[in-house]
């Protein structure tokens, strides 16, 4: 009777694929929305308007975190302009929730309000969104806001 010994990394490969597999229920609902997003458009509900994002305006989604990237329109040369991150839910049924966001780097320090209006976020408190993807394209919509995103 022939005994077979495994080699220490075919071990190894072998207890990181399962760990793999196991972590994979509860992070594949984050997967879908993983990436870097650009905003072309914010459509405010309430009043009817939209504003074009003017390649400008993009959010990134990493697992539980969600960033925001906002350039000025005239920004000094290597200044890449202003980021806040915020933790980031996404539920089974299509939902994504928001917690407040903060400066990037700087978490006791709450996004400037005139810096969230720009992608129709409130101020200091969470926020959740319906989103839907077709494609390269990513709709969050709650009811003041509606969000158009393509893949970057």
């Amino acid at each position: 009777m022939r005994h077979t010994h495994f080699h220490p990394v075919q071990l190894l490969t072998i207890v990181t694929m399962v760990l793999s597999l196991l972590s994979c229920s509860t992070n594949c609902r984050y997967a879908p929305l993983d990436g870097f997003w650009r905003v072309d458009t914010v459509n405010d509900i309430t009043t009817g308007t939209t504003t074009d994002g003017q390649a400008r305006l993009f959010m990134s989604f990493e697992y539980e975190f969600v960033k925001l990237s906002w350039l000025p329109e005239n920004r000094t040369p290597g200044f890449l302009g202003y980021e806040y991150i915020a933790s980031c839910t996404v539920s089974d049924d299509g939902t994504v929730v928001f917690g407040p966001f903060y400066k990037y780097r700087e978490e006791d320090t709450l996004a400037p309000t005139d810096k969230l209006a720009s992608f129709g976020i409130p101020y200091g408190e969470p926020t959740s969104f319906t989103y839907a993807i077709e494609g390269s394209q990513l709709t969050l919509t709650n009811a003041t806001t509606q969000l158009q995103l393509t893949r970057y």
